[in-house]
């Protein structure tokens, strides 16, 4: 099982909602932006992945992480829920190493993206 398997179960779970169903009641749309946004936050997987595991598109998901920062300012029952996930899913993701292990390697990766790119600025700067 993937990370964002695991974020969906846990969120699923705290919810008591299933997340592929295809409908608009609150409480699973709730659930939906929760799942999206803890995703985005906490993975480094794109939103097209993001939608799949919750059979939406990676406009759904956008939508989702946009709408939760609002919800989160102005409703505070929304806000509960979404602290509570969040924290399962943190403390999910602490227990796993892999996991911790992975994003330590994704940014790593990052940072020396970004390193080689300010090089190659340098470079191009000293040769004009």
């Amino acid at each position: 099982m993937n990370i964002l398997e695991s974020i969906k179960e846990i969120v699923e779970e705290s919810c008591k909602v299933d997340l592929s169903k295809n409908t608009r009641v609150r409480n699973v749309m709730d659930a939906r932006r929760i799942f999206s946004a803890l995703s985005v936050k906490l993975t480094s997987e794109t939103y097209c992945n993001i939608g799949d595991v919750i059979n939406r598109t990676h406009c759904s998901i956008v939508h989702h992480v946009k709408t939760t920062k609002d919800l989160l300012k102005t409703d505070k029952f929304f806000a509960k829920k979404y602290n509570q996930c969040s924290t399962q899913v943190t403390d999910f993701m602490n227990k796993d190493e892999r996991i911790a292990r992975g994003k330590y390697l994704y940014h790593l990766q990052e940072a020396r993206k970004y390193a080689n790119a300010i090089k190659k600025i340098k470079i191009n700067n000293l040769n004009q």
